[in-house]
């Protein structure tokens, strides 16, 4: 199963949030990695499968969401990186990289027909 999401506090236990991110085969974690704070929330679950599940996960992938001239968060790279170097805080966490990375735009303009469907209008 992919997974790409975050981990806002609150929702889930960190038990649900595991299962979802890496309890179904086959795991792919793929993180939204915005800012420096969703790579210390998926490190805090990485260290809580370690602590319960009895090893770390592995991550595949960082999603991020930047379109230049706007403040959306980090780039591709930033993401990676900050990913990264949070996985390689900890030796129970320890990856030494991460195969993949994406940026999904923040900002980007809609179309007229795409307005209208996201509205709850008939194109």
């Amino acid at each position: 199963m992919w997974d790409y999401g975050s981990l806002e506090p609150g929702y889930w236990s960190s038990s649900q949030e595991y299962q979802v991110a890496y309890g179904y085969t086959p795991d792919v974690p793929f993180p939204e990695i915005y800012g420096s704070t969703n790579a210390q929330q998926w490190e805090s679950l990485d260290l809580w499968a370690v602590a319960h599940e009895g090893h770390a996960m592995t991550f595949w992938g960082v999603t991020s969401e930047y379109n230049s001239g706007y403040s959306c968060g980090y780039s591709a790279h930033q993401a990676y990186d900050a990913m990264l170097s949070q996985l390689q805080s900890d030796p129970s966490t320890y990856q030494s990289s991460i195969a993949y990375l994406t940026d999904i735009p923040c900002n980007t303009a809609l179309r007229a027909v795409d307005r209208t469907i996201e509205n709850g209008l008939s194109a």
